[in-house]
């Protein structure tokens, strides 16, 4: 029996290749995935509907953006998706928005969520 350990950090693209030499396999992948024939264009088919996204965005009255703002700087997640939950409630073309907003705080971004409010402030309103 062999043993083989992995030392430092793990390539995950390396491991298959280990596995196989060890293992005397042969991989077998599904030709109808496009993702892994065609990568890059699929990643850039994905900035485009990304960057498509942003024009759509349409956000709330600039004193809920300062809120949100505030909240983001105190790092105040569940106030933040209580708000914007409101907000499309009240008006569903700003669910564009909470959704760019919610994406953030999911993974509790609050730099970028205070980055993408910022462009939605005046500059002035940021300063205080």
């Amino acid at each position: 029996m062999m043993s083989f350990y992995f030392f430092g950090i793990i390539y995950f693209l390396e491991v298959p290749k280990t596995l196989e030499n060890f293992l005397n396999l042969e991989w077998i992948y599904d030709k109808s995935s496009s993702k892994a024939e065609n990568p890059p264009s699929s990643e850039l088919s994905s900035f485009k509907e990304n960057s498509d996204r942003q024009t759509e965005i349409i956000p709330p009255s600039e004193e809920i953006i300062q809120q949100l703002y505030h909240l983001a700087m105190m790092g105040d997640i569940p106030a933040i998706e209580g708000i914007l939950e409101e907000i499309a409630a009240e008006d569903k073309q700003l669910l564009g928005f909470r959704e760019e907003i919610n994406k953030l705080a999911a993974t509790f971004q609050t730099a970028k969520i205070r980055k993408f409010l910022k462009q939605f402030l005046n500059t002035e309103s940021t300063q205080k």
